[in-house]
């Protein structure tokens, strides 16, 4: 792992979103996080909006990652995962930075057309 560059404070962590940089500062920004808001709780404040704006293929591997980290009920994990998910997180739909109503509503359809619950932390994801 890179060595830690100093500790991210507030919203600190927008700064690095999609950068690949820093992934031992968001890692611990994260785990602190989960321990202080819950699995819930940072799913909601932090991974949910991401998700919501576009993610790449990059981040596949985070959202499996953190998946993995859910189902097994392991906070470290579930920490790692949504560390990784700001590191590698891009919005491929997007036309200049700005994603379009159209291609909003094209991720939304997609997200809805699955059928499988849903954690609370999920209850904000357009379902439609």
């Amino acid at each position: 792992a890179a060595p830690s560059e100093g500790d991210l404070t507030g919203d600190g962590w927008r700064s690095l979103l999609g950068r690949r940089k820093r992934f031992t500062d968001l890692r611990k920004f994260f785990v602190g996080e989960v321990r202080s808001l819950g699995v819930d709780g940072a799913m909601g404040k932090y991974v949910t909006p991401l998700l919501n704006g576009g993610v790449s293929c990059a981040a596949f591997h985070a959202i499996i990652h953190l998946g993995y980290g859910l189902l097994s009920d392991v906070d470290q994990e579930v920490a790692d995962g949504v560390a990784y998910v700001v590191y590698a997180h891009r919005l491929p739909l997007a036309d200049d930075g700005v994603v379009s109503a159209e291609k909003r509503q094209r991720i939304a359809d997609c997200i809805s057309s699955v059928d499988s619950p849903r954690p609370s932390w999920a209850a904000s994801l357009p379902r439609e």
